[in-house]
């Protein structure tokens, strides 16, 4: 069992759609843990009101990153490798499993069970053209609590 560390975490998402602009700013407590050279984070967000449970991987070394998001709202597991496409699904309720394509094009962060940093760059299209660019600046500390 891994020893999981409790931290503070702080993470900003800038969402570019169309001419839409979206900045999402959060803090909560999370759980980080690391096997070998891939760190976890684990926390709760909120989706139109539904608790979602969000478990981010992290592998610097290999250049990846993948996001899951559990809840009743939303089932979403989204594979990241920088500069490499990457396929994303996506469910919401009622709607049939949706599938997109991501490309991540920045990984950058350093990260220990303490604390960390991470900055993500990544877009996401489907078979009609680009989605949307997604910005995710994420830091984390412990003793914060």
């Amino acid at each position: 069992m891994p020893n999981k560390q409790t931290v503070q975490l702080n993470i900003e998402s800038r969402i570019s759609q169309d001419e839409d602009n979206q900045l999402i700013a959060s803090e909560s407590m999370a759980e980080v843990f690391n096997l070998g050279s891939k760190f976890f984070i684990d926390y709760q967000e909120e989706i139109d009101g539904q608790v979602v449970a969000v478990r981010i991987k992290v592998d610097l070394d290999q250049g990846q990153v993948l996001i899951k998001r559990e809840g009743q709202a939303v089932s979403a597991r989204i594979p990241l490798i920088l500069n490499r496409d990457s396929l994303v699904y996506y469910r919401l309720p009622g709607l049939p499993q949706l599938e997109m394509i991501a490309h991540m094009q920045t990984l950058a962060g350093n990260l220990t069970k303490n604390r960390g940093q991470l900055k993500l760059y990544y877009q996401l299209r489907d078979q009609t053209g680009e989605i949307g660019q997604y910005e995710i600046i994420l830091q984390y500390q412990a003793g914060l609590v």
